[in-house]
């Protein structure tokens, strides 16, 4: 590595480093008022000092990802300035140094940056996402789960609820699973002591393994359980008789295929028509439980519950979990149907996560150039001019963003500032061998 480029790459991180406590700096002093309360109120269980430094550890990596592509644009465009100040830029140039390889080091700095960035995004954040969308309280009472938000499997309409999701978010406790059932059924529930998330795999599907299932054998002494509720080797449960269920179940006359709308008489069935299936039989392609030994890899105290609802979704919520899972989940909801998204809205989703990285890095792109081209003499105009065009680019990503969600294609809305503005970059690159 040269001495331009060390040079170079120290600066650039310096005020990187140096920006991002500023920043970081400011948000927490402002946002600690806010809970003062929660960390030093009587209540608490945990060193307030401890609490406030854990808290404000998972607030940046929330925070970091919003401001990282100001951060570079700032520490780039501050190297840059001070180079032109000190008429270091004109020395460099009149020993040959074009101005692009004078740009190299910067760029190779973004990059390695948005990089980072990724894999925080994408594997660091995920594995921890309790603790990066919990509240104060988690910390000052030195928590080691959070609540259970029930929710629905829209793909199933398999409830799922328990006690408390520990801070990994890969298991629930005391899980609590309230199966569909047909109108006028009693659903069956299943309990359990704890159930392990297991992600989909080539040949299995995604769900839970649940353990400590209190009276295992009699609860599948019919076998695997199918998603409209019916047994492997036994007929589907028999009516609620409670006066409630009664009231709510509506007569046989009137759902349809009972046979009054073709005018059989009411509560006796017509011929099954060809290719029509029993609704009452057991499908074994839409299997919703497992029986203990036969889903591969199940002890024989275990049964598998097919799901697509993660613990972390049911641990944060529906918009933190969106914000803060990685793409590759983000992808497994938009296959399984389970979360309560719409396709278009997952796919816009996976769409700027997978263009996240070159967004981060445009900015510098578009506007280092700009301090070579644009030939005023002031250093600081140069910057001011650079730093307009960049809030241009980014301003039109989250107009983009916002206005065109719904209204064009996922991908357009990811591409679109891109095509915008890249042949602006384009054009100030072939410039810069002429500056």
């Amino acid at each position: 590595m040269k001495i331009l480029d060390r040079t170079v790459l120290r600066s650039f991180f310096t005020n990187l480093i140096l920006w991002c406590l500023v920043i970081s700096g400011l948000i927490i002093i402002s946002d600690i008022f806010s809970h003062f309360d929660d960390f030093f109120n009587k209540g608490t269980t945990a060193n307030p000092v401890a609490a406030i430094a854990s808290y404000y550890t998972f607030f940046c990596l929330r925070l970091v990802d919003f401001v990282l592509i100001f951060v570079i644009l700032i520490s780039a465009l501050n190297i840059l300035i001070n180079m032109f100040r000190r008429n270091e830029v004109i020395a460099l140039m009149a020993l040959g140094v074009s101005p692009k390889r004078i740009l190299v080091p910067i760029v190779a700095a973004g990059v390695f940056c948005s990089a980072g960035m990724c894999w925080l995004r994408e594997s660091f954040i995920p594995n921890r996402i309790v603790k990066v969308s919990a509240h104060p309280d988690f910390f000052t009472h030195k928590n080691d789960s959070v609540k259970v938000i029930p929710t629905y499997d829209q793909w199933t309409n398999l409830k799922i609820d328990g006690e408390s999701i520990p801070a990994r978010g890969d298991r629930i406790d005391k899980p609590l699973f309230t199966l569909p059932a047909p109108r006028g059924v009693e659903p069956r529930v299943l309990r359990g002591g704890a159930a392990v998330w297991q992600s989909a795999a080539p040949g299995r599907s995604g769900g839970y393994l649940v353990r400590g299932v209190p009276n295992l054998t009699e609860f599948f002494a019919e076998g695997a359980i199918d998603t409209a509720g019916n047994t492997r080797n036994g007929a589907p449960p028999p009516p609620h008789s409670s006066p409630e269920m009664a009231d709510e179940a509506p007569p046989l006359s009137s759902l349809p295929g009972t046979g009054n709308e073709a005018g059989h008489l009411p509560g006796s069935l017509p011929e099954e028509a060809p290719g029509e299936t029993d609704l009452n039989a057991f499908d074994p392609e839409s299997i919703l439980v497992y029986a203990p030994g036969e889903m591969p890899g199940t002890a024989p105290d275990e049964c598998f519950v097919v799901c697509g609802v993660p613990p972390g979704f049911l641990a944060v919520g529906e918009e933190e979990w969106s914000s803060y899972t990685s793409t590759a989940e983000l992808i497994d909801a938009l296959r399984c149907s389970s979360l309560p998204y719409k396709p278009l809205e997952l796919q816009s989703l996976i769409h700027q996560r997978i263009m996240k990285p070159v967004s981060d890095l445009f900015p510098i792109l578009l506007a280092l150039p700009i301090l070579f081209v644009y030939k005023d003499g002031n250093p600081y105009k140069r910057g001011a001019f650079a730093a307009l065009i960049a809030a241009l680019y980014v301003g039109v990503c989250y107009l983009v963003s916002f206005t065109g969600r719904g209204n064009l294609p996922p991908s357009l809305c990811a591409w679109l500032p891109i095509i915008l503005f890249l042949p602006v970059t384009f054009w100030l690159f072939r410039e810069l061998e002429n500056s």
